[in-house]
């Protein structure tokens, strides 16, 4: 999906219970989470049911201990990560991390990232909005297979200079002005 069809769906109030926001221009990323902050709760369910955190302060453990949260005098709870490219572990086991020999197979058969079994079985009355920039994403691993099919992923590519005039007139025209 792209900015213009995420931010037409939440106007609506369509929500999805994952939206993985990634790319180089932060723009759109911060327009739709800020959108979706403003917008969805309000004020007083804002108060119980909505949680802004930092990727660095959080684990891939933590962050799945939030969304899975129940909401508190409310039907759904909103969950929006800033900078999620620095949540440790969330695309699983760290590499300097040691797996003994004899446990290597076993250990990769049985267990998920926790971020990967979230992503199976979200809990249907959070939001959660993660917002990853700046940093390549590695598409190739199971989380970001599992974000693909779970999840909306929305990469945010920076404008090229010949996209600016017309990224700058539709903006305009948005305010109603010429």
């Amino acid at each position: 999906m792209d900015y213009q069809e995420i931010i037409k769906e939440v106007k609506a109030k369509k929500y999805r219970q994952v939206y993985f926001l990634h790319g180089n221009e932060p723009y759109f990323i911060d327009q739709i989470s800020d959108y979706i902050e403003k917008n969805v709760l309000d004020e007083v369910e804002k108060e119980f049911n909505q949680t802004v955190a930092y990727g660095a302060d959080l684990s891939a453990e933590e962050l799945v201990s939030i969304a899975n949260r129940f909401p508190m005098m409310g039907d759904k709870q909103v969950v929006i990560i800033k900078e999620a490219q620095n949540i440790r572990n969330l695309m699983g086991r760290s590499e300097d991390e040691e797996v003994p020999r004899n446990d290597k197979k076993e250990k990769k058969e049985k267990q998920k990232p926790a971020f990967e079994q979230y992503l199976e079985n979200p809990q249907q009355s959070t939001i959660l909005v993660l917002c990853y920039k700046h940093k390549k994403f590695d598409g190739r691993t199971t989380v970001a297979k599992a974000l693909a099919k779970y999840a909306v992923v929305m990469e945010s590519k920076q404008l090229y200079e010949n996209q600016m005039g017309g990224f700058i007139d539709s903006y305009v025209r948005n305010y109603g002005f010429t």
